[in-house]
């Protein structure tokens, strides 16, 4: 399912997998709740210039399964303000 989401832009980590893989990914809350979301190249560049603490627009891909649900980050951009 596709949706839109208010949240709050915490950061984006860097770091490389135990094969020495890089990975880059942002934290997002919501409320109480944060999300961490994999990066791919094209997100990285909407994420640039974004400050951590800034309230962002998202639109995301959210698939539920059986054993794991993935959220993929399909879009990312500051939140107008006074919304």
């Amino acid at each position: 399912m596709k949706v839109t989401a208010e949240l709050m832009f915490l950061g984006i980590e860097e770091g490389t997998t135990r094969d020495g893989k890089p990975y880059t990914r942002a934290g997002l809350l919501q409320g109480f709740d944060s999300e961490v979301i994999y990066l791919n190249d094209e997100n990285k560049k909407q994420v640039e210039g974004i400050k951590p603490m800034t309230p962002v627009k998202c639109f995301l891909n959210i698939q539920i399964g059986k054993e794991r649900t993935y959220v993929n980050l399909i879009d990312i951009s500051p939140a107008s303000p006074g919304k």
